[in-house]
């Protein structure tokens, strides 16, 4: 499964004024450089711990049903590849001829949990026509759409990871590159396992 994203979150988990007031800096000169530093610390520490945190839409591509057994719901599970999730937008399959079949919502319904969300299908669908792709399940993945909705620890790791790259910039590129151990410790109870698809 291939995960492509749609719509990027609205906001960060810290603002601005946040990160500028975790650096004790008063003056707009270094803006621009540490709204960009925000950005970087904050997918850093997503991809670290393979979780989204604010709301964003993504799209995951399948070529193949890939079930990882039966569940209790009569059905048949899906891993999914993002976490968290809040809900299941659409899930199509195309035929041969591209033809997109939008499933119905009655049909399957996602489980929540954080460290293995899932699509579990009441009955088995159909195989897609298409030879690549041919399933698309869009998806918002996400705590939340707020900058609170993400929790406290992932906060602030973001704050110190800002501060990590905006002391290190240009001087020692290992430096930047590594993750200081103390936002490893407050990353490491959220970090999830590879999900293999």
């Amino acid at each position: 499964m291939t995960p492509t994203l749609i719509t990027a979150p609205a906001l960060e988990p810290i603002t601005l004024a946040e990160a500028k007031a975790w650096l004790k800096q008063d003056s707009a000169d270094d803006d621009a450089l540490i709204g960009a530093l925000i950005v970087a610390a904050r997918t850093s520490i997503e991809r670290a711990t393979r979780l989204q945190f604010i709301s964003q839409t993504w799209r995951i591509y399948a070529s193949a049903w890939h079930f990882t057994g039966q569940s209790g719901w009569q059905g048949w599970q899906v891993d999914l590849p993002l976490a968290p999730l809040s809900s299941v937008i659409s899930v199509t399959t195309f035929d041969q001829f591209d033809v997109p079949n939008v499933l119905s919502q009655a049909g399957y319904r996602l489980t929540h949990s954080l460290n293995r969300p899932r699509l579990v299908f009441q009955y088995l669908p159909d195989a897609p026509g298409r030879m690549s792709e041919g399933i698309a399940i869009d998806v918002v993945a996400g705590f939340g759409p707020q900058a609170t909705d993400v929790p406290e620890p992932l906060r602030q790791a973001i704050r110190l990871l800002t501060a990590h790259l905006y002391a290190n910039r240009g001087d020692d590129a290992l430096a930047a590159a590594s993750m200081p151990a103390a936002i490893s410790a407050l990353i490491a109870p959220y970090r999830r396992l590879a999900v293999r698809l």
